[in-house]
């Protein structure tokens, strides 16, 4: 049996496979620009503030990286491993495992199953080049 593409029969055919193909590209570029505008409201939602993280807050997270400290340093490690490029942080509730973990994303277009964001931290350059320049580890 051959798995070869049958030749095209028609102009019809022609059409409907290019506007296949273009429907296609469109429906990614709406995912990527989709996800980057939920990505950054889920970040400009975590500005602010006094950057201490409450008790109970402490309290949750240890509970899933065994310290607040350890889940801090290990938060912070995997930014710096994406500063200078680009993605994104994030410590989300994983739903199937009822645990927080810490996650990278390449883009705006991939993120973990079944999770639920709780912070986001923007590792695109535009996030941090005019207060720190190629300083991104600060």
């Amino acid at each position: 049996a051959s798995h070869a593409t049958p030749p095209v029969t028609s102009g019809r055919s022609m059409i409907a496979r290019t506007s296949s193909a273009k429907d296609a590209v469109t429906q990614s570029l709406t995912l990527i620009r989709t996800g980057s505008v939920v990505l950054h409201e889920y970040y400009f939602a975590n500005l602010g503030g006094d950057g201490k993280a409450p008790a109970a807050t402490r309290t949750r997270v240890a509970q899933s990286f065994g310290t607040f400290d350890a889940w801090e340093s290990e938060f912070r490690k995997i930014g710096a491993g994406l500063g200078g490029g680009s993605g994104w942080v994030m410590v989300g509730f994983n739903r199937r495992l009822n645990m927080l973990e810490n996650y990278w994303m390449a883009d705006h277009a991939t993120a973990p199953a079944d999770t639920t964001p709780i912070l986001m931290m923007d590792m695109y350059e535009h996030a941090y080049q005019m207060d720190y320049g190629a300083a991104s580890a600060k």
